[in-house]
């Protein structure tokens, strides 16, 4: 009797065990809760990542809105300030110009088909007041756009090319500025004037997100308000030509026009813009 109560004790331990033994997962299933989780951690992650990029781009989106407002609105008071010796189409350069900067979405850094915007003014020496008021004035413009002070102004009748070089990586590198205004290029010697060619390259510009405000005299007066785009850019050929031809070969020279000569403003000789004053 002993003996058969032992024998069932026993074999209900090893029943007991035996179920012990059946409810642990097999490592088999083990694998697949641990495949189910990874799967369900990487979801979580991309839609995070989903979501930043789209709180991101809103946000881009928000900042360059903003920028195109300011602008709008600078531009038009310098409009009202000195419209009358800007033809509507060196309005519509110089718009355009800084507007190529301002709707991008993303640094340029991101693509390889944005340059700098570089903004050449020519203007008659006999009218370099209103130039310079233009010039000065479109300067604060843009750098009040990017809540800037002002754009750095250099005068370039007493810069070499190591002293510019060197202004413009200080400038638009380590300040991290977004604009800076050169002053009188044709008064560059030939030498000197081959500073300007790395940062206004289409191609690789150190600076993209930028905008270069140029300005260059004549010894003739423009008083037709009427010329077009290609006269205008042909009166900039011939008047950093004069300059810098006489030391440049034709192909450097060439080669620089065709990088800082992409937007060029004409400011008109008028009655008007004689008696300008501006700091």
């Amino acid at each position: 009797m002993k003996n058969d109560l032992s024998f069932e004790k026993s074999s209900d331990v090893q029943d007991i065990h035996l179920r012990k033994l059946d409810t642990k997962p097999s490592s088999g299933n083990c694998a697949k809760y641990t495949i189910w989780i990874s799967i369900l951690i990487a979801i979580v992650g991309i839609l995070a990542v989903c979501l930043n990029n789209g709180l991101m781009a809103n946000r881009d989106r928000d900042n360059q809105s903003d920028k195109l407002v300011l602008w709008k609105k600078a531009f038009t008071n310098l409009l009202d300030k000195y419209g009358d010796a800007l033809p509507e189409i060196s309005q519509k350069v110089i718009n355009k110009s800084v507007q190529s900067v301002l709707k991008r979405q993303v640094p340029s850094e991101k693509f390889n088909n944005c340059e700098p915007a570089v903004i050449l003014l020519i203007g008659s020496k006999h009218n370099m007041q209103a130039v310079k008021c233009i010039f000065l004035e479109l300067s604060r413009s843009v750098a009040k756009i990017f809540g800037e002070k002002q754009s750095p102004v250099l005068n370039a009748e007493k810069m070499t090319r190591i002293d510019l070089d060197n202004q413009f990586h200080d400038i638009l590198g380590h300040q991290s500025l977004h604009s800076i205004a050169l002053d009188g290029i044709e008064r560059l010697k030939g030498d000197d004037a081959l500073s300007l060619h790395p940062f206004t390259d289409h191609d690789k510009a150190p600076y993209l997100d930028v905008i270069i405000i140029l300005t260059a005299y004549s010894n003739s007066r423009f008083t037709n308000s009427s010329l077009q785009i290609q006269q205008i850019d042909s009166i900039a050929n011939n008047i950093l030509e004069l300059s810098w031809g006489q030391i440049l070969p034709s192909e450097q020279v060439a080669g620089l026009l065709s990088r800082i000569t992409p937007s060029v403003a004409i400011v008109s000789d008028t009655n008007e813009s004689q008696n300008w004053h501006c700091e």
